[in-house]
């Protein structure tokens, strides 16, 4: 089976924002992949102070109303997703920014049912699964790797020594 320009069972170096806007509707069964992970929160707290710093912040990038667009649970949430977008819209995001959430629009276009694995970072959890349970109505596993050798990071710290992978299904 080829697809427009793809083989099938070949591996490709591409940008996946602009590759996947190639693929036809509903032409796969299911999709594997390990997002860039975020790794900073929204530089606010959740006491009464970090929620009016937030809320501030918004204000002043001129996104007040993603806290409300987007279902947020707190203020910092709401500003994490606010820097994704303002990153992604000026096409200046840094790896540790994570992804656009807008691909997962373009996930759920190509596959014929939904059916996805995705390894995120413990700060995009809810993010992805308010996207596909709310969204998509989605059954859902939240799969584990909990590793035994952690790597210290560069900062004299260790990395997590868990991944998580979030797998989303449709029903029937």
């Amino acid at each position: 089976m080829k697809l427009a320009r793809w083989d099938l069972n070949a591996v490709y170096c591409e940008d996946s924002y602009k590759a996947i806007k190639e693929l036809p509707d509903k032409c796969i069964d299911c999709i594997y992949t390990d997002i860039p992970y975020l790794y900073n929160q929204g530089g606010s707290g959740s006491s009464a102070l970090g929620e009016r710093t937030a809320k501030k912040r918004l204000e002043l990038m001129g996104m007040a109303d993603v806290y409300e667009t987007h279902k947020c649970s707190s203020r910092g949430e709401a500003l994490r997703i606010a820097k994704n977008i303002k990153k992604t819209s000026l096409d200046v995001t840094s790896i540790e920014d994570g992804i656009d959430y807008a691909i997962l629009d373009d996930f759920v276009r190509v596959m014929k049912k939904i059916n996805i694995f995705i390894w995120c970072s413990k700060l995009q959890i809810l993010d992805i699964m308010k996207f596909f349970i709310d969204k998509h109505n989605c059954y859902f596993e939240i799969l584990c790797w909990c590793k035994t050798n952690p790597t210290p990071s560069t900062n004299n710290s260790w990395l997590p020594d868990i991944e998580y992978c979030l797998y989303f299904r449709e029903g029937g």
